[in-house]
């Protein structure tokens, strides 16, 4: 929960976590508030909302979460959080755009596309270089499903995505002197046509 009192101004970008925000300086250098997790949009849009000050010097302000495992769920939640806190969206708003609320440029992107279940790792599995890595990892993930302790039957493709970045990020670490940032910056085509849509939402 977000506790204290922060002065909001400019150009925003909430993301979930770290991961989010380091992954998104690769494309802006807008303002990027991570929050601790999807719990917590709730509360920092309240701490936005309840100073007056905040809706006076915002320009714009955006958010970006992942579907995870129902993006119709997610997006039911979303417009009601931001219904709550007096930012209603418009009955026919798409997700991935931008619309103007009481000045303030607005708008929400669910990772990977506004459409499909999954999240940031679904979407930057698309974008990796080192793709001869990829039938590696999932051999790993094979052979888990094939040995004694397999993957959980509540175990979702999303979950599955995650592991598979972690995993190649892992296979990586040597080489970058374990410095996540560099693995980032190197491994990662950023220029994807994966991310066509993110970039123009940003």
């Amino acid at each position: 929960m977000v506790k204290h009192k922060r002065i909001y101004h400019g150009d925003i970008i909430i993301v979930e976590g770290k991961t989010d925000a380091a992954f998104l300086k690769g494309f802006t250098a807008k303002n990027i508030i991570e929050i601790g997790g999807y719990d917590n949009l709730k509360f920092e849009l309240q701490s936005i909302t309840n100073q007056p000050e905040n809706l006076e010097n915002i320009n714009s302000l955006l958010v970006i979460v992942d579907a995870d495992d129902d993006i119709n769920i997610r997006k039911l939640d979303l417009i009601q959080i931001f219904d709550d806190n007096g930012l209603k969206l418009p009955d026919n708003y798409q997700f991935g755009t931008k619309v103007s609320i009481k000045g303030i440029t607005v708008g929400i992107f669910i990772m990977p596309d506004n459409s499909s279940n999954g999240s940031l790792e679904t979407l930057v599995l698309q974008s990796v270089k080192s793709t001869q890595l990829l039938p590696c990892i999932d051999g790993a993930i094979a052979c888990r499903n094939q040995s004694t302790k397999p993957f959980n039957q509540k175990t979702t493709t999303n979950q599955i995505d995650k592991t598979k970045l972690e995993l190649y990020i892992s296979m990586l670490l040597a080489d970058y002197e374990f410095n996540h940032r560099d693995i980032i910056d190197n491994e990662i085509d950023f220029n994807d046509t994966c991310f066509a849509n993110l970039k123009s939402f940003i």
